[in-house]
């Protein structure tokens, strides 16, 4: 994607977090998770965490 924002999807159970994937909003993303500027459908069992630029990359490098 051109021009995103960098972000976690979070995923819980039970108040208890069991999973994450990276994910890229697209840069007008308003910060409302369930709306129209997400391209991809979140459970309420989910949340949103925008990351910088670094934070993102540390991540994806973690996971390689």
């Amino acid at each position: 994607m051109k021009n995103t924002i960098k972000a976690l999807l979070k995923t819980y159970e039970n108040d208890k977090f069991v999973e994450a994937e990276l994910v890229e909003l697209p840069s007008n993303y308003d910060g409302n998770q369930y709306g129209d500027t997400v391209p991809f459908s979140v459970g309420s069992n989910q949340l949103i965490e925008v990351l910088g630029e670094e934070q993102f990359e540390a991540i994806e490098n973690a996971l390689k």
